[in-house]
This record gives C-alpha cells, sequence and structure tokens, in this order.
C-alpha cells in the first residue's frame, strides 16, 4: 500500500512539472490585490496641471475592478478590455534600453485603434520610477521589484490614461544589459521615446540663465555660460530638460606685430533632472544648436591676416566652414556686419591666409559659419576660431578693441516651438595694448 501511494505522489509531482509555465494575469492574484492598476483621468490640461498620483487625486480617477486581462509570451505583453467603457487590445512589444539602464522602451500600440499610447517602459528599482499609483507601492513596497507603466490618449480627447502593472512576469536578465549611449542617432524613435512628455504636454516653465565666468589663469579668457532649460509637470512632480551651451573668449594683454584671439562655441553640459523621479535622469536632453557663426570686427591700423577653425559635431567627417569678409581702410573701425564677401569654404580643420593690403584695404570684418545641417548636440562638440590680429601701425596703442558676436540657433529634437528656441546672439568687445 505504501509503496502505490509513494508511485501516486511521484506521478503528480512530475505531472505538475510537466505543466507548461505560461505568464498570464488577470487583474487580480492570489492575495486579492490587484495588480494591473487603471486610471482614466479628465482633461489633464497642455501642461499636465491635472496629472498627479492617486494619493494626491485621493484614487478619484481609478477604476477599480477593471477588467483587464494581460498576457506575456517570449516578452511580449497582450492587454485586452475596456477602458471607461472604451474596448482595447494592446500589443507591447520589447524595443530598447533607454539612457538610464533602469528602463527599457516597449513599442506599443491598440489593435482597437481607440487609444494612442504616447509611452511604453518596463522599469526596475521602482523607488526610483514615476507612479501614478503610489499608494499601492508603499503599501507593498518590499514584494514589488519591477513594473510595467503604459500611458495613452483616447482618441480625441484630453483625458489621460494610466496602466500600471506590478511585477510582470518578465526576466530582467534579458533586459537592463547596456544603456543608450551618446553615439546613438538622438533623432531615432529609441532615443525621443524617453521624452514622451515633450511630444504631448508644454513646459511649464522655460528660461535661460547666462553667466560669465572668468578663468582663474587669466584675467583675459571669459566664458559666457547659457543654461536652458525647460520644465514639465509628470505625476505630481517635475522633469526638468537642460542644455548649456559656452561662448569662450580668450585675448592677449598686447602684442607688438600680431596677437591671437581665440573664440569658441561648444556644449559644455546637458541632461534630463528629476528631483522626483530618478529613472527618469539621465545624462542626455532633446535640444541642440545648429546654424553657429562667429563675427569679429577690427580697431583702426588693424585686421585679421590669418584664420584658423576647429571643432567636433555631430558628424565625424567632411565638415565644411564658409566664411566672408570686407575689406576696409586700414584706418577705419571696424563693425559687426549684417553682410560679406564670399570667402568660399574649407574644411573645420584647417586655416586660411588673408592677403593684405587689397587695393589699399584690408580684412577688418570677417565671419566664419558652420551650415545649419552640422549639429552641437553633445557635450564636448564645439566650433572655435583663432582670429590672428595684424597690426599695422608702428606706433604703440592703447584700448585697441576687437568686436566679437557669436550667433546660433537653438532647436529641439522634437520640432516644436517655444521661445527658448529660435536665433540667438552674444556680443563681446574686448581690449588690448599694441606695442
Amino acid at each position: 500500500m505504501k509503496r502505490i501511494i509513494s508511485k501516486l505522489l511521484v506521478l503528480i509531482m512530475v505531472s505538475i512539472m510537466l505543466i507548461p509555465n505560461v505568464a498570464a494575469y488577470s487583474s487580480h492574484i492570489d492575495n486579492n490585490l490587484d495588480i494591473i492598476k487603471l486610471a482614466y483621468i479628465k482633461d489633464v490640461g497642455n501642461k499636465s496641471d491635472n496629472l498627479k498620483t492617486s494619493i494626491i487625486d485621493d484614487n478619484q480617477f481609478t477604476i477599480f475592478n477593471n477588467d483587464l486581462k494581460a498576457t506575456i509570451t517570449n516578452d511580449e505583453i497582450s492587454i485586452i478590455g475596456t477602458i471607461n467603457k472604451i474596448p482595447i487590445r494592446i500589443l507591447a512589444q520589447p524595443k530598447s534600453n533607454a539612457t538610464n539602464l533602469n528602463v527599457h522602451l516597449y513599442n506599443s500600440k491598440d489593435l482597437e485603434e481607440n487609444i494612442n499610447i504616447v509611452y511604453c517602459s518596463y522599469e526596475r528599482e521602482v523607488d526610483k520610477s514615476s507612479l501614478y499609483f503610489r499608494d499601492y507601492y508603499n503599501n507593498n513596497r518590499k514584494d514589488i521589484h519591477s513594473i510595467l507603466k503604459i500611458y495613452a490618449i483616447p482618441k480625441d480627447s484630453k483625458d489621460f490614461v494610466i496602466i500600471e502593472i506590478f511585477n510582470p512576469k518578465l526576466d530582467q536578465n534579458r533586459f537592463f544589459t547596456t544603456s543608450l549611449t551618446n553615439g546613438i542617432n538622438k533623432e531615432s524613435d529609441e532615443y525621443l521615446d524617453q521624452f514622451w512628455y515633450a511630444k504631448v504636454f508644454e513646459p511649464v516653465e522655460q528660461f535661460i540663465e547666462l553667466e560669465n565666468r572668468n578663468s582663474l589663469m587669466s584675467i583675459n579668457t571669459q566664458d559666457n555660460l547659457g543654461r536652458y532649460t525647460f520644465t514639465f509637470n509628470h505625476l505630481g512632480g517635475t522633469i526638468n530638460q537642460v542644455f548649456e551651451v559656452c561662448r569662450f573668449i580668450s585675448w592677449p594683454d598686447s602684442f607688438s606685430n600680431h596677437g591671437s584671439f581665440v573664440t569658441r562655441f561648444g556644449v559644455t553640459d546637458e541632461y534630463t533632472q528629476s528631483d522626483d523621479w530618478p529613472n527618469d535622469e539621465g545624462d542626455w536632453s532633446y535640444m541642440r544648436a545648429s546654424n553657429v557663426k562667429i563675427d569679429i570686427a577690427a580697431d583702426s591700423n588693424n585686421y585679421c591676416d590669418r584664420h584658423e577653425t576647429d571643432g567636433s559635431v555631430h558628424k565625424s567627417s567632411g565638415v565644411n566652414v564658409s566664411y566672408g569678409f570686407n575689406l576696409l581702410n586700414i584706418g577705419s573701425i571696424a563693425s559687426i556686419t549684417a553682410s560679406y564677401s564670399n570667402g568660399g569654404t574649407h574644411d573645420i580643420n584647417d586655416n586660411v591666409s588673408h592677403n593684405a593690403p587689397v587695393g589699399g584695404k584690408y580684412p577688418k570684418q570677417l565671419r566664419v559659419a558652420l551650415g545649419s545641417s552640422y549639429r552641437l548636440e553633445d557635450v564636448g562638440h564645439y566650433f572655435s576660431c583663432d582670429w590672428r590680429i595684424a597690426n599695422e601701425s608702428a606706433q604703440p596703442a592703447t584700448n585697441k578693441e576687437l568686436k566679437i558676436k557669436f550667433t546660433y540657433t537653438m532647436t529641439n529634437l522634437l520640432d516644436y516651438t517655444h521661445w527658448i528656441n529660435g536665433v540667438k546672439t552674444y556680443t563681446k568687445t574686448v581690449r588690448y595694448d599694441t606695442d
């Protein structure tokens, strides 16, 4: 009898082992706590002013006992059911890791075409994630290790749908291995999907900070920083997009025959920052600068006899610089002008000598320019020009001036219009003596 019972137990155990492991979820688990949480928020506003959290909203937008059913097969997720009586059939497929290694982006769509899915991600370290159902997470924190988030907008609506699935049965070992890097094409969907909020909502704040920073090594070196910031509301917190550029100038105290004046425009910092949601942070942004131009205008008895450019942009080779100049009498005091005689083009890592005089006139107004197709979008991208200013007079002079102007266009990768975008300028006059 004991041998029969023993055999029966073995058969039962083997039968259990042979049952296929299908990851299928309803909206409830064994302890009757919802694992598929659903909220439908009416009219969140253009700046997502009404998009908070379940705690702030006191769960007034939570759809309890929702009928959503989710299944997972080979990391693909299917969700069927209704949302506010709207039938949905969502298919979500893994796409790529984000620049933040705690986030994996999913490509998702509603096969019923009743809602437009604006964002879908699978995330670990949930305490750093932006959550709507913060109360549920706080009550079950020790048991929650990952989350699947879906944000959607019903068709022809300003309403907002939030689906959060806690602990989806996905193998984390197949995700979160390598993050997106600065080498990725910043116009790709993989990169831009991270900024879903900027596609859907307007920023609540936009501001530009300017700062002059003199070098400790030389009083004749100056960094002028321009910090451009967009701030977005998100789930009761904020996300900041920051892009910083530097207008750098160095110049000599004095010179006899000629002196070197260095001008450089570059990207010195960019990041996404959130005190509320660290999983949305990273060393990246969706802003960039293009159409960079640098102008100079020389003082009386001075002119430019050579310029040398250098730079690093999003394109690694074949970068050309155009330049223009105006010839003026040596005794005139030049000003920054809007039009130039065409000087031609040259490689970004090249120099050009200017013959002087030409018909008794000298190159006193000059411009070097990068075309609109060359973008400065990563930290370390820059465009510089070393101007060699020559002295035609044999007489010493003090308080000579060189006028300098930087011009560039701020744009964003999502091509929407805000006042931070557009043409920006920075001008500076530096003073020196000639021996």
